[in-house]
């Protein structure tokens, strides 16, 4: 027996369900006897018997699981695209493609994700979301994302059956307060979208205890304002944040470059309508 291990670069790896096609596609070839993917690092790790496997029969494995062995294609801006990953997100979440298995009826549901050669061609604001493009150039880029969702209407009859709250959560406002609560569970916020009022302070309450891997940098993004306004560590438990915005707009809520989930800031909690802001991310 030869034992090898290698770390092969993935370039459009970027969720939990890629990481589990990819980790399942190795283990199927003959001689792989570890194999562990990671989309924030963008590659796999992969342990085999040099014997009974070669790299071009692992890089056809991951080819077949419809992914790209090779270097990482790096982006200018940090941010860029990211609406649009949010809502392929979104999506996987109200379907429960892999990450939630079934519906509360027991029920599943499949749909398709295109796989593009080139995330830059497409062009996400007309097909998925109406989040304004985030700009921001921090100098170390991220891998692209090369997968867009694509929009079928029997998917939109199905996200209408999905109960507001896990996918959009209102703060509950007291006085001159505001509350409300995320879980991490997997790579993936329960739920995706929190709404607060604006120039109203907010206690933001994320529970890591179930997230995969919450060490890292954790950032919120300001849509309007192009920019960071939060930078905060951290840890696989209870984390509370206090957050303020004098406007309405959009925030993206990071974990070293990827978007996790929004804080949707509007002028008058009472008077949101939770659908209006769910279809702004999946329509």
């Amino acid at each position: 027996m030869s034992m090898i291990q290698k770390r092969l670069p993935i370039s459009n790896m970027q969720c939990q369900s890629c990481e589990n096609r990819i980790e399942r596609a190795l283990q199927r070839v003959g001689g792989v006897v570890h194999a562990k993917a990671s989309y924030t690092a963008g590659h796999v790790l992969v342990r085999y018997d040099a014997e009974h496997c070669t790299s071009s029969v692992l890089n056809n494995a991951i080819s077949g699981a419809g992914y790209t062995v090779g270097e990482m294609t790096k982006k200018k801006g940090k941010y860029k695209n990211a609406a649009g990953i949010l809502v392929v997100c979104v999506f996987i979440l109200l379907l429960g493609i892999e990450i939630i298995p079934n519906f509360a009826d027991g029920t599943a549901t499949k749909e398709a994700i295109k796989v593009v050669d080139d995330v830059d061609k497409v062009d996400i604001s007309k097909d998925t979301v109406s989040v304004p493009p985030a700009n921001a150039d921090y100098g170390n880029g991220t891998p692209a994302h090369n997968n867009e969702m694509t929009q079928v209407q029997d998917a939109k009859q199905e996200s209408s059956t999905v109960p507001n709250p896990r996918l959009v959560k209102k703060a509950f406002k007291q006085n001159d307060s505001q509350q409300v609560a995320i879980e991490g569970v997997g790579h993936d916020f329960q739920p995706p979208v929190v709404v607060v009022e604006k120039q109203v302070d907010s206690r933001i309450t994320i529970d890591l205890t179930r997230f995969d891997n919450p060490a890292g940098l954790w950032e919120i993004y300001s849509y309007t304002e192009k920019k960071v306004v939060i930078i905060f560590q951290a840890k696989p438990s209870l984390n509370e944040m206090n957050f303020f915005s004098p406007t309405h707009g959009t925030f993206g809520i990071y974990k070293d470059g990827n978007i996790i989930g929004v804080i949707e800031v509007v002028d008058d909690l009472a008077k949101a309508d939770l659908e209006t802001i769910r279809d702004k991310y999946l329509r």
